[in-house]
């Protein structure tokens, strides 16, 4: 849960402000949960476990809280790891704009904006990253710093050239937070398509000069080998064969 969760609780500790903080954290959580599921998924590692629960596995109180198992985490890139972290924040962030949407340009009846607005709530309480979702960012980062670093650099040079020379904004779309997100999917397509690219040029430069180099190898090592040349014996040691 979220730092605000921790101070909303220190704050409302009992009542009926307690009872609806819990409901909307256990919302949260799933927003949260799930979130960090549907792109542990699409990332390609496995999923062990998910566990989403009202009450702490330790203390047994009401606490809503979950996690996501993922294995693989030695082959686990920057990228993945950056992407699992904060998706539950991102898809929030994306999930809030709707509901303000929804409240402020939408003409609806007075429970649905109190819906949305209970929403934004539960999406506040469980948006941020918690510190096992930073912990694992991190030994993300520490499997490879250097491709962590490429990995960083293409993504924030997509995100430029997203932002920079993409322009959704003649599409008529029913929520601006649709915009958004495209914006995003694009700069996502950017990146798959540069960083793919300079991997396989990168290795195929890498395969023409193993091709060279061993090349070069074989041809010195011919230079320098002695050929072997066989003795011709006497026709007259093998006279039975002549016959």
């Amino acid at each position: 849960m979220s730092y605000v969760t921790f101070q909303a609780y220190g704050y409302y500790t009992s009542g009926i402000w307690r009872v609806i903080l819990n409901v909307a954290a256990l919302l949260g959580v799933m927003v949260h949960e799930f979130s960090h599921l549907v792109v542990t998924l699409i990332c390609g590692l496995p999923v062990e476990a998910l566990k989403i629960r009202w009450r702490h596995p330790k203390t047994h109180e009401i606490a809503p809280n979950g996690a996501v198992g993922t294995g693989d985490f030695p082959h686990l890139s920057f990228i993945k790891g950056f992407m699992i972290c904060f998706a539950p924040l991102l898809v929030s962030t994306f999930l809030i704009f709707g509901c303000m949407d929804i409240i402020f340009t939408i003409e609806t009846t007075w429970f649905i904006q109190a819906g949305a607005i209970f929403f934004i709530v539960s999406l506040v309480l469980g948006a941020a990253p918690s510190q096992k979702d930073l912990s694992n960012l991190a030994r993300s980062v520490a499997n490879d710093p250097l491709l962590g670093l490429a990995q960083a650099s293409c993504y924030g040079l997509s995100v430029y050239i997203g932002v920079r020379f993409i322009d959704f904004s003649t599409l008529t779309l029913t929520f601006e937070f649709m915009y958004y997100a495209l914006y995003f999917l694009a700069s996502i397509v950017i990146y798959f398509v540069f960083f793919l690219s300079v991997k396989w040029t990168s290795r195929g430069i890498k395969a023409i000069y193993r091709k060279l180099s061993v090349g070069d190898n074989i041809s010195s090592n011919k230079s320098l080998t002695r050929k072997r040349i066989k003795s011709k014996k006497d026709p007259r040691e093998n006279e039975g064969e002549w016959w």
